[in-house]
């Protein structure tokens, strides 16, 4: 099931992985075409963590960083 939450108009979402021991992986994704702009490339952004707490902070400081 996908999950995800708004962050300062981008989208963070992610799945649930299969395994317990298995990591954590988002996406960060905007739809506005200036917030797209930043990110550069093709407009999303995976994102690592080994737990969903520790995923969900990596992708917001990686929305930080874009915004400033």
């Amino acid at each position: 099931m996908k999950q995800a939450e708004i962050y300062k108009q981008f989208e963070i979402s992610w799945q649930e992985p299969p395994h317990t021991t298995a990591g954590w992986v988002g996406n960060v994704a905007s739809e506005h075409p200036h917030l797209y702009a930043l990110m550069r490339r093709n407009g999303s952004q995976v994102i690592e963590g080994r737990t969903r707490d520790e995923m969900i902070a990596n992708a917001r400081r990686y929305i930080d960083g874009l915004t400033g």
